[in-house]
C-alpha cells in the first residue's frame, strides 16, 4: 500500500512538471521557472531518498549518498525532459539534489536503528547500536557546494578546511565536495605525526580549472608542518605548503582536476643550512619527499655540489622511472660491464641501471661510470632533456629565471662546470607533480 501510495504520488507530480515546463516555456521571469523546477525536484528527490535508502539498506550497501543519486542527465532521461525550458531542468536537479541529501541520510540512519529492534535488546542497547552502525553511513557524508564561474567558498564539516575558488575558475557549473574521514590507520605515516581526518576534495564530474584554487588548513605552531597528498598505497607525498596568518596554505593548479585526498602531519626539523637560503622550499619539498636526506648534523649544503650518481637517485624517484612499462620490453643494461662497477653505492645501484637501460645516460670512455664525479651543468641539462622530452630545458634560461625569481646570481660560469645543488633543485622542481 505504502509503495502504491508513492508510484501515485510520483505520478501526480510529473504531470505537474509537464504542466509547469508548458507553462512556463515562454515566461520572462527566469526565476519563476526556475523555482517552479526547484520545488517539483525538490518532492521527487524526497520520494526517491526514501526508496533508494531502503533499497541500499535490504542489500546492506553503505555507499555515501552522492554514490547512490542519478546524475543530472540520469534525472533528465529518467523524467524525459529533454525538451523542458533549460533554467527549469536546473532547478529541478538543484531542488531534487539538495532534498535527496538531507532525506537520505536520516532514513538509512532510521532504517538501521528500526532494523536493530527485535534483537532482544533493551531499548538503549538498540538505540546504542544502531546508531554506531549508522553513524558509519552519517560520518563519511561529505559537504558540497555548488561551484559557477562566480567562484565559491568551501568548508569541509569540521570547519579545519576552506577551498577558495576564485571567479572564472569553472565555466561549467559543477558541484564539489569535501569528504572528512578520522580513518588515518591505514595511511604509511613512516617518521611523521598525522595531525587532522583525512580530507578528500572532488567534482561531481572530472573538472578543467581555469585558475589556481588555494586550500586552507586552520593552524597554528611550528613550522616544521606541511600538507601531506595520499598517493598509491596512501603513501604520504608532500605538496608545497606555505604557513602564515594561521593557516597552511597548498595550491591546486588549473587544469584537469579529478581528486585530491591529504592530511597534515608534523614533520622532522627543517635543516639549519636551510635558514635564509633562497631555494629553501624546493629543498624542504624535496626532502620531505623523500628524494634527498640530510647529513648527520641535519645539514644539507645548499650550495654544495652533487654527484653523478646522487642525481640519478633523485631523477629516477622523482619519475618514478622504476614505473617505466618500456622497462618490460627492452633489455636490461646493468653495471657489470663497468670498469667501475664496484664504485656505484648500493642505493644508487638500481637508479644507474634503470637510466643506463632506457638511455637516459650512458658511460664515459673507457667504459666507465665515475658515479661519484661531480656532475655538470651541461650533463644535467642533457639527462633532463631526455627524460622530459623538453628540448627547451637551457641553463642559460633557467640562470635567468633566478635572477629574476630570486634576486640573486647563479654560480655557472660555463656548463662544464660542476652544478650547485640547489640551482640543480631548482630546475627540477619545476617538473614535479
Amino acid at each position: 500500500m505504502k509503495r502504491s501510495f508513492r508510484f501515485i504520488t510520483l505520478c501526480l507530480l510529473l504531470l505537474g512538471v509537464v504542466f509547469a515546463s508548458n507553462v512556463y516555456a515562454d515566461d520572462d521571469e527566469t526565476s519563476v521557472v526556475y523555482d517552479r523546477g526547484f520545488d517539483d525536484g525538490a518532492e521527487i528527490g524526497e520520494i526517491d531518498a526514501n526508496e533508494k535508502a531502503a533499497l541500499k539498506y535490504e542489500n546492506g550497501d553503505t555507499s555515501n549518498w552522492d554514490k547512490v543519486i542519478d546524475s543530472r542527465s540520469e534525472l533528465y532521461e529518467k523524467y524525459d525532459m529533454n525538451d523542458y525550458a533549460s533554467d527549469y531542468k536546473r532547478g529541478f536537479y538543484d531542488g531534487y539534489k539538495e532534498k535527496f541529501e538531507e532525506i537520505y541520510i536520516d532514513a538509512y540512519y532510521d532504517l538501521v536503528v528500526e532494523g536493530m529492534k527485535g534483537t532482544g535488546k533493551t531499548t538503549e542497547t538498540t538505540e546504542t547500536d544502531g546508531a554506531n552502525v549508522a553513524e558509519v553511513v552519517k560520518e563519511e557524508q561529505p559537504q558540497s557546494q555548488l561551484v559557477t564561474v562566480d567562484g565559491a567558498t568551501i568548508y569541509s564539516e569540521d570547519k579545519m578546511l576552506t577551498i577558495d575558488v576564485p571567479k572564472g575558475t569553472v565555466y561549467l557549473q559543477n558541484y564539489m565536495y569535501i569528504k572528512t574521514s578520522d580513518k588515518i590507520e591505514s595511511i604509511h605515516a613512516e617518521k611523521k605525526e598525522i595531525i587532522s581526518n583525512i580530507y578528500e576534495i572532488y567534482f561531481e564530474s572530472s573538472t578543467k580549472l581555469y585558475n589556481n584554487v588555494t586550500v586552507n588548513f586552520k593552524y597554528y605552531g611550528s613550522e616544521n608542518v606541511g600538507i601531506y597528498r595520499l598517493g598509491a598505497n596512501n603513501k604520504l607525498e608532500y605538496i608545497p605548503t606555505t604557513l602564515e596568518d594561521g593557516s597552511l596554505k597548498v595550491t591546486i593548479k588549473k587544469g584537469m582536476f579529478e581528486s585530491l585526498k591529504f592530511v597534515v602531519c608534523l614533520d622532522s626539523q627543517i635543516p639549519g643550512d636551510l635558514i635564509g637560503h633562497w631555494a629553501r622550499e624546493e629543498f624542504i619539498t624535496f626532502l620531505r619527499r623523500g628524494f634527498i636526506s640530510p647529513n648527520i648534523y641535519n645539514n644539507v649544503a645548499p650550495d654544495g655540489f652533487i654527484t653523478r650518481e646522487q642525481f640519478v637517485y633523485i631523477v629516477d624517484d622523482m619519475f618514478k622511472l622504476y614505473d617505466s612499462e618500456i622497462l618490460k620490453v627492452i633489455p636490461k643494461v646493468t653495471i657489470d660491464s663497468f670498469v667501475d662497477k664496484d664504485q656505484v653505492s648500493e642505493y644508487a645501484k638500481s637508479s644507474m641501471e634503470r637510466l643506463l637501460t632506457l638511455k637516459y645516460i650512458n658511460g664515459y670512455g673507457n667504459n666507465i661510470l665515475m658515479p661519484h664525479r661531480l656532475i655538470s651543468y651541461q650533463e644535467v641539462e642533457t639527462i633532463l632533456r631526455r627524460v622530459t622530452l623538453d628540448d627547451t630545458i637551457d641553463w642559460q634560461t633557467v640562470r635567468e629565471q633566478i635572477m629574476l625569481e630570486r634576486g640573486i646570481l647563479p654560480n655557472m660560469a660555463s656548463k662544464d662546470t660542476s652544478a650547485i645543488k640547489s640551482e640543480v633543485l631548482y630546475l627540477l622542481n619545476k617538473y614535479l607533480d
